[in-house]
């Protein structure tokens, strides 16, 4: 177990070798690997940051967001490989005003990572996604509008839709993609959601006709249809055609309790997702596919958040099934890969050092799939799961992990974003 790695590295080209065999001889199990980074937005009751973890578990890295710690807290991030850069939200607190968008780059790594820029997107940005063709898009709290960002210049363009904790995918089509905003929550808001034009950026209708909560939205580049996961099912809807913003049906997932979280398998013909609630029997992972709609559960296994592999094989996730006074003490790796024997078993527990909580956010995968990440609230940590051994091993930090991403280190590599909240 790793234990008290909490100090920046300076890197140049002498250190750098010597840090490397350091690390070899320090870290015990977890090997070290050059292919990517682990950035994290942290919280607890006394500080906030920002922080950028090699794979080895050191803190190359850290950024605290201007303001108290009530303001511009780090939230949400997401990582465009190509450019080498990362962006966070960091919503103004309780307050429904402020709030900044953190830029940073990560291309001079080894040798820096830079805080780029704070961008003042609009009032209270919290969701934030990359478009297909490379933009920063944010859903603002506070304004009910969504921004795009161009990460290169950082020109805003506003778009009035979505509400509240909206959650966003983008249908491709013939002339670039449209955007699916949802209306999550507010008290004078019907729910649904906006389909807006991606060529003029205008709202062409909203549906409230759809199940409550809507919490995630995936693309099925096989079905052509978008999924919007809500409490009591999945809504499904038509981008191409006849169909095109057309509500096609509902499929049916728990009986209200829970909005499950999907993610879109990486050849499109999968859907995955989880349905829990705290404290009730009947919690699950399902695997749906799209062609059938035949879903494959595993029973009583939950969780709020989860990994899911670039590959699509596995899934990583902390055991919910508890009474609310309880931490989780097991966290399960399931077989999702539709071509083994196996498909949706457990492939193996981990019982955790000591109890904690999985965050609800803060998992994510290595670019090969081979390393699932899961932050732990309680303990302050980062525990590290290996597919190919089945082991797990552990990464301090300085507080509890909010929300983790991975950041690719070859352009080539690509992360996880067909997964949506």
């Amino acid at each position: 177990m790793i234990s008290n790695i909490k100090h920046s590295i300076i890197y140049n080209k002498f250190s750098l070798i010597i840090s490397c065999f350091v690390s070899s001889l320090i870290l015990g199990n977890l090997t070290y690997a050059a292919d990517h980074l682990i950035a994290v937005s942290h919280k607890n009751d006394v500080n906030k940051m920002i922080a950028v973890y090699d794979s080895g578990g050191a803190m190359v890295f850290s950024y605290t967001p201007p303001g108290s710690f009530f303001e511009n807290t780090p939230r949400f991030i997401r990582v465009i490989p190509s450019l080498k850069r990362f962006f966070v939200t960091c919503p103004n607190g309780d307050s429904e005003d402020g709030g900044t968008i953190e830029a940073f780059d990560y291309s001079g790594f080894p040798g820096s990572i830079i805080h780029l820029k704070s961008i003042l997107s609009g009032n209270k940005p919290y969701h934030i996604y990359v478009t297909p063709d490379n933009k920063i898009c944010s859903t603002n709290d506070g304004d009910d509008a969504i921004s795009l960002i161009d990460p290169s210049t950082f020109a805003i363009e506003t778009i009035d839709a979505g509400h509240h904790h909206a959650t966003i995918g983008f249908p491709v089509n013939e002339s670039g993609y449209d955007i699916f905003a949802t209306r999550f929550m507010g008290s004078d808001n019907p729910g649904g959601v906006d389909i807006i034009d991606g060529i003029t950026k205008e709202k062409r209708l909203t549906d409230s006709n759809i199940l409550p909560l809507p919490h995630s939205v995936v693309y099925s580049t096989v079905t052509k249809k978008v999924y919007i996961s809500c409490a009591g099912g999945i809504e499904v809807f038509g981008t191409q055609g006849a169909e095109k913003d057309v509500h096609l049906k509902t499929i049916l997932t728990t009986e209200g309790h829970m909005t499950p979280s999907l993610r879109i398998s990486p050849d499109g013909q999968h859907i995955v997702g989880n349905c829990h609630w705290d404290a009730e029997p009947g919690s699950y992972f399902f695997s749906i596919d799209l062609q059938t709609e035949k879903m494959t559960k595993v029973n009583s296994v939950s969780c709020k958040g989860y990994a899911y592999s670039p590959d699509g094989k596995w899934i990583a996730a902390g055991d919910f099934n508890k009474p609310f006074d309880q931490d989780i003490q097991v966290v399960h790796l399931i077989n999702c890969d539709p071509d083994s024997v196996d498909y949706m078993t457990v492939a193996q527990q981990f019982e955790l050092s000591y109890p904690s909580q999985i965050g609800f956010f803060a998992q994510d995968f290595s670019p090969d799939s081979k390393k699932a990440y899961l932050g732990l609230t309680q303990s302050d940590q980062i525990m590290v799961v290996d597919v190919e051994t089945f082991s797990a091993s552990y990464i301090d930090c300085e507080a509890a992990p909010y929300f983790l991403s991975v950041l690719p280190l070859s352009i080539a590599s690509s992360v996880n974003d067909w997964s949506m909240f």
